[in-house]
């Protein structure tokens, strides 16, 4: 599933000591390409809930109004929405967008789950830019015009995440940050920010390291004992066994791992449901089992890692700019970071705050869930392309042999590396993203009621952003139904395309504050298959695409042959 504010942070730490506000800004467009469209750059002082310490935040994004009423675009190229008077007449208001008629409650499904109906593709070329929809017995606008989604992402004071997925609210607590806004939104990201600074990315890719490599090696040795191979599973094992150690430090090869991803598959699943019956219940009751596994390691890890802890909290501006080697602490995940900015005590025998405790649960559960089907979807996807064409794999190969060359066959490339020397990989990510994307839809609710490319769109409905449809759209994309390995790699006189959506708009108060970190998974995992091994896709299976949960392979990438490369 990809949200907007956790697919697995782009704000920037660093001091004066560092070197400059620019300095800062090329670090961050380098973690990630998306954000060179952003020009506004805001600096934000960031204070310590536990040691009271302050660091700057380099944010690459624009200030938000103070106003109630503001109704500016921010900087889209065009202004796409405007809020109506509220006294305005029936004669006054717009025209409604051109209405598709679908049968209520069971049209939804029919036309997503079972790909009956009327597509999205066929909406856009008969209505245009903008038409509304009955979802059971609501209406819903849906609008596929780059700038104005981009607007709509910018616009918190328009359009609301509140109110727009209430299911999120029950489950992972009702002040996330997926369905908040302003100031408990902006309090929900700063709980979190301390455990993305970029300095502790290298000490995180190792977890993603070990894990990649387990994964292939398995994948391997089951292929020569005669098993049939089919890569859906295997990266979704991956991605769930990357995000739980990476956070929590768990052993996904322990005792526990099974466990806890059955739980988390039910807990996945019961998103999709209605909110009762017995799938809604299990899913809530996994959830709830989860939440107890990750409250036991908070308290093991205050029993058994204070020493760490308060290392992390006594050098935490440090460590911020330098990573934890420098202060001496040994493997960190992110809720040991979490943990060390919160207020949790570590004095022996000191209450423990449950309240805190629960809070951590929640953000640890939300990075799971946020982190997991993006980065697991997009490597299906790619894995999948990848076999289609023999051209692409050999190119992405051939790049991952120049790195392993240029450090003597070393295959551990390292996070420099990894974050510098694959412009090819990073592009194919971002085309992947952009034809493939999960989530093709992000939904908003209007806070007034406004005029959205001269249509009436009334206050209190909900605004779905067709992300894929923009991401086809031939004007910003050139072949747009054509996967092209090199779309997004810089070349001087070389068009640049638009930033693909896929996390949301850079700059944007919902921004997804995990997409570097998402990007360090899928490169990391993907480059360690492209060194060490080689497949081939079994040629009898079907190259058509599901749309849920995700879009993926219906097949689930089934292989006819994977070999080491050495061999």
């Amino acid at each position: 599933m990809l949200s907007h504010d956790i697919a697995l942070a782009q704000p920037c730490y660093f001091n004066n000591n560092l070197g400059s506000t620019d300095r800062a800004i090329d670090h961050i467009t380098t973690m990630n390409p998306c954000f060179a469209s952003s020009t506004a750059v805001n600096l934000h002082t960031y204070t310590s809930q536990q040691t009271k310490s302050r660091s700057t935040v380099c944010i690459l994004a624009p200030e938000r109004s103070s106003k109630p009423n503001a109704t500016t675009t921010k900087k889209a190229s065009k202004s796409t929405h405007r809020v109506l008077p509220d006294d305005a007449t029936d004669s006054e208001r717009p025209p409604s967008p051109p209405r598709h008629h679908s049968v209520p409650i069971i049209g939804f499904y029919l036309e997503k789950w079972f790909g009956f109906g009327t597509s999205p593709a066929k909406k856009r070329e008969r209505y245009g830019l903008i038409y509304s929809s009955n979802y059971f017995f609501d209406e819903r606008t849906y609008i596929s015009d780059y700038d104005a989604i981009v607007a709509a992402f910018r616009d918190e004071e328009v359009f609301r995440s509140k109110g727009a997925f209430e299911v999120f609210d029950q489950l992972l607590g009702k002040d996330n940050v997926l369905v908040s806004d302003f100031d408990v939104h902006k309090k929900g990201r700063n709980k979190m920010q301390p455990a993305f600074a970029p300095a502790l990315f290298p000490q995180y890719m190792r977890f993603v390291s070990n894990r990649a490599r387990k994964t292939w090696e398995g994948v391997l040795k089951r292929y020569s004992a005669g098993e049939k191979i089919k890569l859906e599973p295997v990266f979704r094992e991956n991605y769930v066994s990357i995000l739980v150690e990476m956070t929590t430090g768990i052993d996904m090869d322990g005792e526990n791992a099974t466990q806890i991803r059955e739980l988390f598959q039910k807990f996945l699943i019961s998103i999709l449901s209605p909110q009762f019956g017995p799938i809604w219940n299990a899913g809530i009751k996994s959830r709830d089992t989860l939440m107890g596994m990750i409250a036991e390691v908070i308290k093991k890890n205050l029993r058994e890692r204070s020493e760490e802890i308060n290392k992390l909290r006594e050098h935490g501006d440090r460590i911020m700019r330098m990573g934890v080697k420098e202060v001496g602490v040994g493997d960190v995940d992110i809720l040991l970071v979490l943990m060390a900015d919160s207020s949790l005590s570590t004095e022996p025998g000191a209450p423990i705050d449950e309240e805190v405790v629960r809070s951590l649960c929640y953000i640890i559960l939300l990075l799971w869930f946020g982190g997991y089907s993006t980065s697991a979807a997009t490597s299906m996807c790619m894995s999948f392309e990848m076999g289609l064409d023999d051209s692409t794999f050999k190119r992405l190969m051939a790049e991952q042999d120049t790195i392993v060359a240029a450090v003597d066959g070393v295959k551990n490339v390292t996070y420099q590396q990894l974050m510098n020397e694959m412009p090819l990989l990073d592009s194919y990510i971002l085309e992947i993203l952009r034809t493939r994307l999960p989530i093709p839809l992000v939904g908003r609710k209007v806070s007034k009621d406004i005029e959205m490319l001269g249509h009436y769109v009334p206050k209190d409905s909900l605004v779905f952003m067709d992300l894929a449809g923009v991401h086809s759209d031939p004007k910003l994309y050139p072949e747009p139904h054509k996967i092209i390995v090199d779309r997004f790699v810089k070349e001087e006189g070389k068009p640049k395309p638009p930033s693909i959506l896929s996390f949301g708009a850079p700059g944007s108060p919902h921004y997804c504050i995990g997409a570097a970190l998402a990007k360090v998974m899928m490169k990391t995992t993907m480059g360690t298959l492209l060194r060490d091994y080689s497949y081939v896709l079994d040629k009898q299976q079907t190259k058509e695409y599901r749309n849920v949960p995700e879009i993926t392979p219906k097949s689930g990438v089934v292989l006819e042959s994977f070999k080491k490369r050495d061999d």
